[in-house]
């Protein structure tokens, strides 16, 4: 089993989608409605019909047609790939979902460039085949016409509140992105150029190749390499070297708690350090002599300098967020702690953090680490920097079911030991 975690506010866009797809049906039963003006109330007005012009507004209302039917059967796969997302939980089918999604927001804008094509046949084209100007004609045509254009602008933005909601996290949009930019750039954009060339020219093999172009763009933005470990696998990963660790430490005789040192204590601001005094009350060094002592066994006073088991897993927090804790405090850390544990790297399904003047409480539901030590000490070392003060993990509680987990700090300055 693959431990994927599933974003909440997914389930928001469906309504957002079957929204966009009624306009859509709308949009194109009110076709039949425009083709109908223009091939029976303009003949009134002195209009002769030609080949000349019908073939030109009948490619233009087929392509606004195969366009509607295009963006419908893509949102009704988007949707189908929503509702499994939401309820496997699996954010690998996110690219699926959103990519249907741009598909149908490009297509809008085919309808709405379109639809300009059309206006452009029928307000000036058509005055060359005998018809006569009428505000008779011309203020139904143009409500009409002011009609289709809010629809599909209405279309557009609701699609693209939609994919926000479907992908919902910032990271994981930014990391697709930027390995890929220039090549998916390159197909889109051209794309895009050779669309508006096929208008120019009236040319049906430029229209394939460019939506050819701008769908393989779309693709490639929503391309995402990913690795997947078995929950299974990262369950056993870690607890055995952490009882060897523990049981060694006993062994060694050093009897004190596992104090994380904030950056004063230490050359290097940016690494992470824990002292474990040889007895139990806890007898700190000064941060000279921490500094100035490279060694695992320090002699006055006595204890071991190691560094945490957490110490890489808070530095790929730092590389998450694009920042360095040295530089924030407690509240930047509450701000963002939800959205890196649960939508960035889907370690859990819920945490919630509480301070108090001295403490940190941590409440985390269904992680991937049923062994909390790494993620607590991941927690215990990023808490060392932010407030730069000593850290204890002070307890660790797990319900009986394994699925939630609350965690204990305390932090204080030296001189409270």
């Amino acid at each position: 089993m693959t431990k994927k975690i599933g974003s909440k506010y997914q389930i928001l866009s469906i309504p957002f989608l079957v929204v966009g797809t009624i306009i859509m049906l709308i949009c194109y039963f009110l076709m039949d409605r425009l083709d109908f003006f223009v091939h029976g109330a303009l003949y009134e007005y002195g209009l002769i019909f030609d080949y000349e012009w019908a073939n030109w507004y009948w490619n233009y209302s087929a392509l606004i047609r195969d366009s509607i039917l295009i963006s419908l059967v893509a949102i009704i796969f988007a949707l189908i790939f929503v509702i499994i997302q939401i309820a496997s939980k699996k954010n690998f089918i996110k690219p699926f979902s959103s990519s249907l999604i741009v598909v149908r927001i490009f297509f809008a804008f085919v309808c709405f460039f379109s639809l300009l094509q059309l206006d452009t046949i029928v307000n000036h084209s058509l005055y060359s085949y005998g018809l006569q100007f009428s505000y008779d004609w011309a203020i139904p045509y143009w409500n009409m016409l002011a009609i289709f254009f809010g629809l599909f602008l209405m279309v557009i933005l609701i699609d693209t509140i939609s994919m926000l909601l479907v992908v919902s996290s910032e990271s994981w949009f930014y990391s697709t992105i930027k390995p890929i930019l220039t090549i998916n750039s390159l197909l889109f954009f051209v794309g895009i150029a050779i669309l508006f060339l096929s208008v120019y020219f009236n040319s049906s093999i430029l229209v394939f190749i460019g939506l050819g172009c701008v769908f393989w763009g779309v693709i490639l933005i929503n391309i995402k390499s990913s690795k997947y470990v078995k929950e299974d696998l990262l369950l056993t990963a870690t607890p055995s070297l952490m009882k060897s660790l523990r049981k060694i430490i006993l062994e060694l005789g050093y009897a004190g708690e596992a104090i994380y040192l904030p950056p004063k204590y230490l050359n290097n601001s940016e690494s992470s350090k824990v002292f474990i005094s040889e007895t139990e009350k806890n007898i700190m060094p000064l941060p000279y002599q921490i500094q100035r002592n490279d060694k695992i066994f320090i002699k006055n006073p006595k204890g071991l300098l190691i560094t945490p088991p957490g110490y890489d897993l808070s530095i790929l927090f730092e590389k998450t967020l694009n920042t360095t804790f040295t530089q924030k405090d407690l509240g930047f850390f509450e701000r963002k702690l939800r959205k890196l544990i649960v939508e960035d790297l889907e370690i859990a399904q819920n945490i919630q953090l509480e301070k108090t003047e001295n403490s940190v409480y941590i409440k985390i539901e269904n992680s991937a680490y049923r062994n909390m030590g790494t993620l607590s000490s991941a927690i215990a070392c990023v808490l060392a920097k932010i407030t730069g003060n000593l850290v204890i993990i002070e307890n660790r509680e797990t319900s009986k079911n394994d699925k939630i987990v609350n965690l204990y700090y305390r932090l204080f300055e030296s001189a409270e030991l």
